[in-house]
């Protein structure tokens, strides 16, 4: 299995947008052959960061997940800076 840890930071007053944004992947990365967990998290003390818990098969069904045109739609909302991109650990289950 194959484990992805990623923390978003929105920009000042966009949380909402970065939010919008990242809901909207759930049911999509969910429904991707070889994803089995997609879960987005938002910071208690700190509404502009997000976390992302995503488990998917292996390796490829990762690569396909990031290859994916939702996705890249994702990573285009970043350079029109709505958020910042700081942390991504890839662990492989053991």
């Amino acid at each position: 299995m194959f484990v992805i840890i990623a923390q978003w930071y929105a920009k000042e007053g966009r949380q909402d947008d970065v939010k919008t944004l990242l809901t909207s992947m759930i049911p999509i990365s969910r429904a991707e052959p070889g994803c089995r967990a997609y879960f987005m998290h938002q910071g208690a003390d700190d509404p502009r960061k997000f976390f992302l818990y995503e488990q998917f098969d292996d390796k490829a069904a990762f690569d396909a997940h990031c290859a994916s045109q939702p996705f890249k739609d994702v990573k285009r909302a970043q350079d029109v800076q709505r958020y910042r991109y700081s942390v991504r650990e890839i662990v492989q289950l053991m």
